[in-house]
């Protein structure tokens, strides 16, 4: 028995230095500079991007435009900048508005299971936070820079904005950030002038914590959210909260939340006469702090 126990223990250790020179030998394989691309669109081109990179020149003539608002969007794990979390977000967008829109894909990072997530809003949020830099050193107005992130991007768009230099950028939105088991999250309420996060899947996929200037909790913040059916509802309800934002972009102030303390108090009418904000695109200051909201079935999934 005791044999047995040791031929165990000696496999588990053989197992774990193998998985770390993996890891060891992935990490030093990763290339930002490669495996990061920054796609920009605009009403000029709003479905074939020009991947740009970190010099002026060539931002501006891709078509970036200095004195207009910019909107940076970002995708979560197994995820990439192709996929509804970003492309909701860009549609929408540029419907209405004529700004500047960048998609930030790290699809070869995010799909590398070996990678920790940790590491990963790290290796990208440091990227990205360069990327932030050259704009305002090339004297962008930071406060017209708007960082959108779904699951793991909501932690890179926040580590980026946090480390960037020269004052904080205008906002950060979490879109149902990642649960990041045995760290702290990486988005804080101090990432940029104002963090609003939106929580839909929250213990399944999304963190559980407030983490914002304001935090949203529709319907609870948790799965199932009442547009996702129950086949596959915890994913839907993980990318509901990128639809609850796509939704507001053309409807600003379609969802009304109440300040309130918890969703019991909520549900038992104790904060019916509290202060509203907006949910999604119309949040902004004074509110802070947790507000609650109860949505429906929508049906349409996007607008």
């Amino acid at each position: 028995m005791c044999l047995f126990k040791s031929v165990i223990i000696m496999e588990r250790s053989i197992y774990l230095i193998a998985l770390g020179f993996l890891y060891a030998a992935t990490l030093a394989a990763t290339d930002v500079e490669k495996d990061v691309t920054f796609r920009l669109f605009t009403t000029k081109n709003k479905y074939d991007y020009i991947n740009v990179g970190f010099e002026v020149q060539n931002l501006t003539a891709a078509g970036f435009d200095f004195s207009k608002d910019t909107k940076i969007i970002t995708h979560g794990f197994l995820n990439n900048g192709s996929g509804m979390s970003c492309i909701a977000l860009r549609d929408a967008f540029l419907k209405t508005q004529d700004v500047n829109v960048i998609i930030v894909d790290y699809e070869k990072i995010s799909t590398d299971i070996l990678s920790m997530p940790a590491k990963k809003v790290e290796m990208v949020g440091e990227h990205l936070a360069k990327f932030l830099d050259v704009l305002i050193l090339n004297g962008y107005d930071r406060l017209k820079l708007h960082l959108l992130g779904h699951s793991l991007g909501g932690h890179v768009v926040g580590y980026a904005a946090a480390n960037a230099h020269n004052g904080k950028v205008g906002r950060v939105s979490g879109l149902d950030p990642a649960l990041m088991v045995g760290i702290d999250d990486p988005l804080t309420p101090n990432a940029a002038e104002y963090v609003d996060v939106i929580h839909t899947c929250s213990g399944s996929y999304g963190t559980t914590t407030s983490i914002g200037t304001v935090d949203f909790w529709p319907n609870g913040g948790k799965s199932v959210q009442p547009s996702c059916g129950i086949l596959g509802g915890v994913t839907c309800s993980h990318y509901e909260a990128v639809r609850f934002m796509s939704r507001t972009i053309n409807d600003p102030k379609r969802y009304a939340a109440r300040a309130c303390s918890s969703q019991k108090d909520f549900e038992n009418g104790k904060c019916d006469s509290n202060a509203i904000a907006y949910m999604g695109i119309a949040a902004a200051a004074p509110a802070a702090g947790d507000y609650y909201i109860t949505t429906e079935d929508e049906g349409d999934f996007i607008n």
